[in-house]
């Protein structure tokens, strides 16, 4: 399926924030031992591949939606795939092969986790 451009609805973004996700594409994620080295390319982004599918790796899992939205949240084990089944279905019509970000030792800054948490639309300035 192609991009559609098209943001989550309000409803989505309260389902995904009550499953545990926050809004991760535009922010940079860095590994901490390369902090003061980031670059654009540390800054999370969703390929053409990965749109409208979701993936987990690390006791992370990712949604990439179609219209470029990417959701992160912890993998806390047991019944989490059957929690969030209904929106993966919803949102990832393509299935699983989405990129998981921050799932290997890459991190997020905690004021732009804040900030998102607060906004899922909010921009940093890089």
């Amino acid at each position: 399926m192609e991009r559609t451009n098209i943001p989550t609805s309000p409803v989505q973004r309260a389902q995904l924030a009550a499953l545990g996700f926050v809004r991760v594409d535009g922010l940079r994620a860095v590994e901490p031992w390369k902090a003061e080295e980031a670059s654009e390319e540390d800054i999370v982004t969703a390929n053409a591949k990965a749109l409208g599918c979701y993936d987990g790796n690390n006791s992370r899992v990712v949604i990439t939606t179609l219209g470029c939205e990417i959701w992160l949240a912890y993998h806390p084990g047991g019944e989490f795939w059957a929690k969030i089944k209904s929106i993966t279905a919803e949102l990832c019509p393509n299935g699983q092969g989405a990129f998981v970000p921050c799932s290997n030792g890459e991190e997020l800054s905690f004021d732009s986790v804040m900030a998102r948490l607060s906004n899922p639309d909010w921009q940093p300035q890089y």
